[in-house]
């Protein structure tokens, strides 16, 4: 879910809602939305009494993010202050939220793992919600040039990119069509220390027993050389078969939570010879 906005999780519908029917209809509007909904569904919207959720709609949720990670117990519970529930409805007065672990939590601890190891380190989160080739070609773009300053860097990138399958997808996910797309790109760079991670922190990736994958310059060739079309494995969204053979799939097995996707790129520079002693 978005940072601050526990009202947009679909299992949590106990907690406010700050989003309003005007809104809605407004979303509605914007993308034409209507003549695709079942007319039950259309019916609904077009009535001119639908009451509004409970939740104040004049205000924005009270939770505040913790950064960076500290082991202070002070700091590693974010939850509504004392009183600040008392202007909600009054379905919420004698509520308190907490939220433990969030997507800003998996990427500040990714950022601090990464500086750990020496790291130029950059966070870049913008391309949450694109579609999985423009958020490639994104961040593959603002690494090349991160790297051009600083060769070993890591670029951190959280949220989820999204895939619009075929009728007939094959194997994979929104993950391991990311590292699909990287892999393309970086076969370029044949012999260059480079190389993209991107897993769903659940570890489940689409419709495979996959978290997701990593990608290198190699991986092209490699998958080549076993007999798979990398470019038609992309084109029907059919990843995890080639990724497997490879070695290179991330199996973790289902974590029992999910703080969203976590897409890593990564560059060490060329290992500089020691000088001859005569």
């Amino acid at each position: 879910m978005p940072l601050r906005s526990l009202d947009t999780l679909a299992s949590g519908p106990t907690s406010p809602d700050h989003t309003t029917v005007d809104e809605a209809h407004a979303i509605l509007a914007k993308y034409n939305l209507l003549p695709e909904f079942p007319e039950s569904v259309r019916a609904f919207f077009e009535r001119g009494d639908i009451p509004e959720s409970p939740g104040n709609k004049s205000r924005r949720a009270p939770f505040l993010p913790r950064l960076p990670w500290k082991d202070s117990h002070a700091t590693t519970l974010r939850k509504a202050v004392p009183g600040a529930m008392q202007s909600e409805d009054d379905a919420f007065r004698n509520s308190i939220f907490e939220v433990l672990l969030s997507s800003h939590d998996l990427v500040e601890n990714a950022r601090t793992k990464a500086q750990a190891l020496g790291y130029f380190t950059v966070v870049d989160n913008s391309c949450d919600d694109w579609d999985f080739a423009d958020a490639a070609r994104y961040l593959l773009q603002r690494f090349h040039a991160l790297r051009a300053e600083h060769p070993r860097c890591c670029l951190i990138s959280g949220g989820e990119v999204t895939v619009t399958l075929n009728r007939t997808p094959g194997a994979g996910g929104r993950n391991q069509q990311f590292a699909l797309a990287c892999a393309l790109e970086l076969n370029r760079y044949l012999g260059e220390n480079l190389v993209v991670f991107s897993a769903g922190s659940d570890g489940i990736d689409g419709n495979t027993r996959a978290a997701g994958a990593i990608a290198d310059p190699t991986t092209v060739k490699r998958a080549i050389a076993f007999g798979y079309r990398p470019n038609e494995a992309l084109d029907t969204f059919n990843a995890c078969p080639l990724f497997t053979a490879l070695g290179d799939s991330v199996v973790t097995g289902p974590t029992g939570h999910n703080l969203r996707d976590l897409r890593l790129l990564i560059s060490e520079p060329e290992p500089t010879e020691p000088d001859s002693v005569h």
